[in-house]
């Protein structure tokens, strides 16, 4: 029996979907690879890799937020831009 010892980057791999390999390793396909191999991780593994998470998660949310503000300031911008040319455009005619 092979024992493999996992850390973190392949916790953070894993979850993201970024190695297809990983999945065999985690699930098996045959009783005789099950068998054959030993997994362990230290326990600190599993809490970096969900602090990892974490922090990536709030970062996307933060990124995400910022767009959304970028986007809010921008049409306002454009509506003020639009506002203002209607208005000259209006003035002059009269």
């Amino acid at each position: 029996m092979t024992t493999l010892y996992l850390e973190t980057n392949f916790f953070i791999g894993f979850a993201k979907n970024q190695d297809k390999d990983s999945q065999l390793l985690i699930y098996p396909q045959t009783s005789e690879q099950i068998s054959q191999i030993k997994i362990v991780t230290p326990a600190i593994c599993y809490m970096e890799s969900l602090s990892v998470q974490e922090d990536e998660r709030r970062r996307r949310h933060s990124f995400t937020e910022r767009l959304e503000r970028n986007k809010r300031t921008e049409r306002k911008h454009q509506f003020r831009i639009f506002w203002e040319n209607f208005a000259f455009s209006s003035n002059r005619k009269t």
